[in-house]
Formats: C-alpha cells, structure tokens, sequence
C-alpha cells in the first residue's frame, strides 16, 4: 500500500468507447473495449437467429474479437435457461444446434453480474421497477456501468431509456471494430517484425569492419546486376517495394474503418450515470480493463481522480466495497473482475 500522503504510481489508463475516434499511435489499433449490457430477449432473440440462418451475427463477431465485453445481471441466465431451448423447439431448430452454438459463441463471453448489493439510486431503475420488476437489475447494470450502451428489445426498458430498437447498429460497428482491429494486428506484426529485423543488421553492421566490408562488394555486385538485368527491375519491386507500400496502406484504411465504427458506436444513445458513486467508478475500471485488477490498482485509479482525499482512506474504501458487495468476483492473487463466467451448460431437457 502506498504511504498516505504519497502519490502512488501512474496507472494504467484505462481507454473508453471515445478513445477510439482518434487513434495516436500503434497501440491504439490494439483491440479496445466497449462494454455492453444484454437482456434476456435480445440474446434469445440472436441466438436463434443465429442458427435458423446459420450465420455469425455481428455481435458474435464483437465477443469474439475482444472488442466488445458484454454483460448481463445475473437473473438473466437461469431465464435463458427456461426460454432458449423451448423457444427453439417451437421454431422447429436443432436443439443440439442451439446448445452448440451457445456454448461456443456466448458462453465463455459473457459475464453475469450479481447488482442486489449496489442498486444505484436512480430514478430511472424505480421507474423500470414499477413496470416490471425482473427488468430492474438490467436497469440497474446499465446504471452501474454508465456510459454504457443496453442491447434489448423490452419496452419496459427501452420506454425509461435504456436501450434502442434499432440495436442492431450498434452490434454491427462492434463487430466491425473487431474485424479492423484483427486486420490491423496481422498487418502491424508483419512490419514490426521487418523494421526490428532491419534495425538488428543495422546495429551489427555498425560493429563489425568485415561486415561493412562485405556489404560494400554485395551492393556492388546488386549495382552491377541491376545495370545489366534492368528488365527485372519491374519484378523486384513487385516482390518487395509494393508489399510494404500496401501493408502501410492497409493499415491508414483500417484506421479509417475503425474511426467509422467508433463514431457510429459514440453517435448511438447510450446510458448516461446521474452521479458517480464509488461502485460506479470501480465497476466501470473493471468493465473495461484488459485482466483482472487488484484492489491496489483500482484505488489507485479512483484515488487519482479525486481531490484531497488521503490515498489510505481511498484503498480501505475499496476493498470494503470489493468484498462485501457480490457484483465483483475475485480471482485469487490476480485480482477482481465484475460479475462471474458462465458456467451452467445448456442440456436438451431445460426449457
């Protein structure tokens, strides 16, 4: 623990849906993450649609890449449970299809949060609350993890605002995202590899007299041949120069598709927090990091955003909050995460 009164060491900062507009270097083409929240009939709603077209949907595209970390109150998988597989059998699916297809492309992506210990006061929660109350913990997630985006189809949700009808934009620029930060990865490892491997000759050559030596004779020799075989010079370039053109153009283009998809995912109504609570904050530091946090790393962050306060009160404050409230799991030395990994499987007698 850092003494009080002694500023700790900069965290890592952790990146938000409008970071990705304006990409500054290379490591910004690196999978960024849009947190989201799911209901029940949305994600029955895409599964089946799912198998009845034998299609990856764009939001299986988005948990797959990484670019998108969904979420979802914990109610909502035992209701899944219930529905998914009868739902199914009246569409006249493969069930084992269904199965399959959650298990693989939902499953391991989702995450399942517990919010009855840190329902924020809101308004719009007791809103939802009073139309239907199994809707209430969604509202709350969303609530928690505010500016968030709600995936769903229930008007009961979608009247006190959370969510949109027209969720399927949002889902194709997350899955867009991930394909362009995926083509990004392979294109910029190719060319890190290329420069590091340059740079190493480069290094070597500068140290060693026969090196140079012999790196003179061969670029006479290449001069020589060049003068003489100058018909293959066409063909050289083809093999060499214009790889490396491309790959730098493939990378601009790529920024660009991401920037679009960023933009369509900013330009989309999310849900925005009314006040921030520390349960707000903490939730939102763990939706959108790239591993598990420790409780020192997340007071850390909350430490630095606020004004006076000694950093040994913030750190008691927030492991106080991490365990005695179950929307945050530990995971052992390496930290905590919000909510938990699915890990119920789907069997053809549920339903």
């Amino acid at each position: 623990m850092t003494p009080q009164g002694t500023r700790p060491r900069q965290a890592h900062p952790v990146r938000t849906t409008r970071d990705l507009l304006l990409p500054a270097s290379n490591a910004d083409l690196l999978p960024a993450i849009v947190p989201m929240v799911a209901d029940t009939n949305f994600l029955l709603s895409d599964a089946l649609y799912s198998v009845a077209h034998d299609r990856v949907t764009a939001y299986q595209r988005g948990l797959r890449s990484g670019s998108m970390r969904c979420f979802a109150a914990r109610h909502v998988l035992p209701e899944l449970q219930k529905h998914l597989l009868r739902r199914a059998r009246e569409r006249g699916l493969n069930v084992d299809q269904v199965i399959a297809r959650w298990q693989v492309r939902y499953a391991p992506f989702l995450r399942f949060v517990d919010v009855a210990d840190c329902v924020p006061d809101d308004d719009r929660v007791r809103r939802v609350a009073t139309r239907h109350i199994n809707d209430a913990p969604t509202a709350a997630l969303a609530v928690l993890l505010a500016p968030v985006h709600v995936l769903t189809e229930d008007p009961d949700l979608i009247d006190n605002g959370f969510g949109d009808r027209a969720w399927l934009v949002l889902t194709q620029a997350a899955g867009d995202l991930g394909a362009v930060d995926e083509a990004a990865m392979i294109t910029i490892a190719g060319l890190t590899i290329a420069v590091n491997t340059t740079t190493a000759f480069i290094e070597q050559v500068r140290g060693s007299r026969l090196l140079q030596n012999v790196l003179l004779v061969a670029a006479g020799a290449i001069g020589a041949l060049a003068t003489t075989h100058r018909r293959r010079l066409p063909s050289l370039w083809q093999r060499f120069g214009w790889p490396l053109v491309e790959s730098a153009g493939t990378i601009y283009f790529k920024q660009l598709e991401r920037r679009r998809s960023a933009t369509a995912l900013l330009s989309a109504t999310a849900v925005q927090p009314s006040t921030v609570e520390l349960s707000q904050d903490v939730s939102r530091l763990l939706a959108v990091a790239s591993a598990p946090l420790t409780a020192t790393a997340i007071a850390r962050a909350v430490w630095e955003r606020q004004d006076g306060s000694p950093y040994r009160n913030t750190f008691r404050e927030v492991r106080e909050l991490l365990t005695t409230n179950a929307a945050f799991v530990s995971v052992g030395r390496h930290g905590w995460t919000l909510g938990a990994p699915c890990i119920a499987a789907l069997a053809p007698g549920d339903g």
